[in-house]
């Protein structure tokens, strides 16, 4: 019994060193998708990456070690574990996708091409993706960065590709002939789409209050396949054609701000796959500067009457306006001429006859300096909250007579925020905050189907 009893540790010690063995094993699976070229070049996909927040992943190094660092161990071993170890990270739009890839040869570039050394051939490439009924779509972004030991790392971003399909191909071709030089199965990293839309007649109108959104058709402009942009292959763009109308009228109100194209997989932009049922068309317009829209946040100052201050010189003022329940502090009226402000609060004025628009701001240990030069009087505020995606903040004037005009462009520098105000404010006047919304409206309509 002694010898078997003897041989417990080490069977014990050979078992765990296996199960740790496959455990690496396991961990260090990356999923790296590698073509080889006849002439010794290798180009691997690393990641296939999705996102919901708008930012694109990649990490770096062995997979064994950035799974090691989910466990608790002891600093030093987790230092040691982390060496050459990163990540890089990529903005896009949320549900759209991410391809990251290298390549290398033989020799010293074994481990890949470093970053400035790869061939034109690979740097410049078109890259595509293919469905399975043949469509094509364009990669909407091309980026490269440094990951380990200055290695390159390419990433390609796509808004619209194959949502229905498990795998799609990924093709990088030549970018002077547009010869395929290596192809790639991958997985899709979404939900596979199964949802579906149902079509309505085309023209087809929406109404925002006195507006109406006409949707006409979808326009098609063809494409030369031959061409690397935006593809090889592609031969088809498509786009909204419509028209505003206020209260009949054939001049707007409004204005537009853009029209987009999406499909019930998920998918969006000009390229999508005409086979589906349905697309929507999303249209986006913004009032007029002197449109009243239906939503518009306004605030206006309950004061007597302003006048513009002469040039050089400073009227400050209190208030702080409240505008969609955020507050709007304003510092005061600037005459025409150079106006500084030290740790954000006005400090000097002086008239600086014919001199431009300028803005600067310099720091000095704790004190910053914002300098702001215009030939025009301005309103100057502090610490204003950023104007929500989709609106446009600005200033309407109304003059003695009753009058509107309006300032549609606010200018930053620093913290200061600030409007010029009209040239001809020679007597009295009042102002009011505006922020307005935009207003979007949806059709579903049938694609333009191959002549």
């Amino acid at each position: 019994m002694k010898p078997t009893s003897s041989l417990r540790p080490w069977i014990l010690t050979g078992v765990a060193a296996a199960v740790i063995g496959l455990g690496l094993v396991w961990l260090g699976r990356d999923g790296v998708i590698r073509q080889e070229l006849p002439d010794g070049r290798w180009i691997e996909i690393r990641h296939v990456t999705a996102t919901t927040n708008g930012t694109h992943m990649t990490p770096f190094g062995a997979r064994w070690r950035r799974d090691l660092l989910k466990f608790p161990l002891p600093g030093r071993i987790k230092d040691w574990v982390a060496i050459g170890t990163g990540n890089s990270g990529l903005g896009a739009e949320p549900l759209s996708l991410g391809v990251w890839w290298t390549a290398g040869g033989t020799g010293t570039n074994a481990a890949g091409f470093k970053a400035g050394q790869v061939p034109a051939e690979f740097r410049n490439a078109v890259w595509r993706i293919v469905g399975d009924n043949g469509w094509i779509y364009p990669a909407e972004f091309l980026g490269a960065a440094a990951g380990l030991d200055n290695v390159a790392i390419h990433s390609l971003l796509l808004g619209a590709f194959p949502r229905r399909q498990a795998r799609m191909r990924a093709e990088m071709c030549n970018f002077t002939n547009g010869q395929v030089i290596t192809s790639f199965l991958i997985d899709n990293p979404y939900p596979v789409a199964t949802a579906t839309w149902t079509p309505a007649a085309l023209p087809a109108t929406h109404r925002i209050g006195s507006l109406t959104v006409r949707l006409e058709q979808i326009d098609t402009t063809w494409l030369d396949p031959t061409q690397a942009s935006p593809t090889f292959g592609l031969t088809r763009r498509c786009s909204p054609r419509y028209s505003l109308v206020s209260d009949g009228s054939a001049t707007s109100g409004w204005d537009a701000m853009n029209a987009e194209l999406f499909d019930a997989a998920g998918n969006w932009g000009p390229y999508l796959d005409p086979s589906e049922n349905a697309w929507k068309v999303r249209i986006t317009v913004l009032p007029k500067a002197l449109t009243r829209g239906p939503n518009d946040a306004v605030v206006a100052w309950n004061s007597p009457a302003l006048r513009v201050p002469p040039p050089g010189s400073w009227q400050p003022l209190t208030e702080t306006l409240t505008l969609d329940g955020r507050p709007y502090p304003l510092l005061g009226l600037g005459g025409a001429g150079r106006h500084l402000f030290t740790n954000d609060l006005h400090s000097t004025s002086m008239n600086m006859n014919g001199e431009g628009r300028q803005s600067s701001v310099s720091r000095i240990g704790t004190q910053s300096t914002t300098t702001i030069s215009h030939s025009q009087a301005i309103l100057c505020g502090r610490g204003w909250p950023e104007t929500p995606a989709g609106s446009r903040l600005l200033l309407r004037v109304r003059l003695a007579n009753g009058q509107e005009t309006a300032v549609n462009e606010f200018h930053e520098v620093g913290k200061i925020r600030y409007f010029p105000l009209p040239t001809d404010l020679t007597g009295g006047f009042s102002l009011e905050l505006v922020l307005q919304r935009s207003e979007t409206v949806e059709f579903l309509v049938a694609p333009p189907r191959n002549p």
